[in-house]
């Protein structure tokens, strides 16, 4: 009974115990909830001071980078675009004209949207776009869209640079605003004719076996003003006519072309620098021997200059190098200038357009064989040259202001008299090294010269390569069109 007693007062006891042990557990979840709320609205507070903080800091960003863009010469309008923790800011020129293939806008929201993947949502950030302006020379420059990216750094609670994306750079001709296009860095068809020497010997430069391809490079059809070309920083992409050689194109490096091209539309670098000038107060002039080479006085005359320590120029025929090709050679590896003065002799003004062109193929195929390089310039026989048949030649025409008259007196003495007496600065000697008599007076000839003070230069020294087909030379200073 006792123990039945005692049951129930522990039954009673447990009843009674239970209200208290519930209202500990609500008291318990009501605190925490309490706890919870104060940070929930803690962190809310502090969300919205960070949220002003960035805020701040962003209009202090973006008046900074408003400053930077004043200071610019190019005017520019301001456009913001907020993206939740995003801000992307962009400054468009205001003042340039419209240019083709050039779009500030697209190529900002391309560079922008690329950037704009790899960043966390959650992390404020800030993209900046401008255009900047790199002046190479007075008439190229290049156009370039940077955007900057700003990140929000928790720490020093500021934006931070962290990143700067470069577009490729688009070159501009101050002249036109427009992009570079090939007739602006092409302007005259001689350059197009100076071109086309450029390329028939690079094609020949880049084959395993250039004889292979010899005829078909120099039948090659000529560069016009519809030929497809490309500008690019580096080089000159060039489609090729239609041709037997199976290339389609061809690059052709500045420096490459360079007497033949406006060359303040391409960055220095790509180019040669300027080489030092013939000096003014020196005298210069240039030996020249016209329809070798000759098996028996060619040998003496390049002997006699081997002494002398001079280089000339050789103005051959081709059905001579033809026949002697191992002295063609040994004229070519003695650093003398080898050039053409046709085939067989005829005048280029008697004869027709198809065999003035094979007359200049076949001298430049015979000189290539002996040689590896095509002749650069050309002597027409007689001197004979018109507008047309300069055309079909397609190289400089070199004539000359001193003639020897070695043809005519076929006397040692004459010539080294007529020599001396017509010579003068910047002139263009002309001589014939199959004559016997040039040889003999070759060495007192060149002495007379230097009793004067001459020094002795090639054609292409003479005229510091600056030598364009359509144009004929008969001395330093005296060059003439066609």
């Amino acid at each position: 009974m006792q123990k039945k007693n005692n049951r129930n007062k522990k039954r009673h006891s447990r009843k009674r115990k239970q209200p208290i042990s519930l209202k500990l557990i609500f008291s318990g979840f009501f605190a925490l909830m309490l706890i919870l709320s104060g940070i929930c609205l803690m962190q809310f507070v502090e969300n919205k001071q960070l949220e002003k903080r960035v805020a701040k800091q962003t209009t202090l960003l973006l008046n900074q980078v408003k400053n930077e863009q004043e200071k610019n010469e190019l005017a520019t309008e301001e456009k913001v675009t907020k993206k939740a923790n995003l801000v992307e800011v962009s400054y468009p020129p205001s003042e340039i004209p419209s240019i083709d293939g050039f779009d500030f806008d697209q190529i900002t929201q391309e560079s922008m949207k690329k950037m704009e993947k790899k960043l966390n949502p959650k992390d404020p950030a800030v993209l900046v776009s401008h255009l900047a302006i790199n002046h190479y020379t007075e008439q190229l420059a290049a156009y370039e869209v940077v955007v900057d990216l700003y990140l929000w750094q928790n720490k020093s609670e500021e934006f931070i640079k962290t990143k700067t994306k470069t577009t490729k750079p688009v070159l501009i001709n101050h002249s036109t605003g427009q992009l570079i296009t090939r007739q602006d860095l092409i302007k005259k068809e001689e350059n197009l004719l100076g071109i086309q020497q450029v390329i028939q010997q690079m094609l020949l430069d880049q084959a395993a076996d250039p004889n292979l391809i010899l005829d078909e490079v120099l039948n090659l059809p000529r560069l016009s003003w519809d030929t497809p070309m490309t500008y690019t920083e580096e080089q000159l992409v060039v489609q090729l006519p239609q041709n037997k050689l199976g290339q389609t194109t061809i690059a052709l490096p500045y420096a490459k072309i360079q007497p033949f091209i406006q060359t303040d539309l391409v960055k220095p670098e790509y180019l040669i620098p300027p080489t030092q000038a013939l000096d003014a107060n020196q005298k210069y002039v240039a030996l020249t021997f016209d329809d070798g080479p000759s098996p028996v006085t060619t040998p003496k005359i390049i002997q006699i200059l081997a002494n002398k320590g001079i280089k000339a120029t050789f103005f051959l025929l081709g059905q001579n190098v033809k026949e002697n090709p191992e002295l063609t050679k040994q004229i070519f590896e003695g650093g003398h200038e080898l050039a053409s003065h046709s085939y067989s002799h005829p005048s280029f003004n008697n004869i027709s357009k198809e065999a003035i062109k094979k007359e200049v193929i076949d001298t430049d195929k015979a000189i290539f064989e002996a040689t590896g390089c095509l002749p650069k310039i050309l002597r027409p026989p007689y001197g004979a040259v018109n507008t047309d048949t300069a055309k079909v030649v397609g190289q400089p025409i070199i004539q000359w202001n001193v003639d020897s008259l070695d043809w005519k007196t076929k006397n040692s003495a004459a010539i080294q008299k007529v020599v001396k007496k017509s010579v003068a600065s910047g002139g263009i000697i002309l001589m014939h090294d199959i004559q016997p008599a040039t040889a003999e007076a070759l060495d007192q000839v060149i002495n007379d010269l230097k009793a004067q003070n001459y020094q002795f230069v090639t054609i292409e020294e003479l005229l510091e390569q600056k030598m364009y087909p359509m144009h004929q030379y008969f001395g330093q200073f005296d060059q003439r069109n066609i």
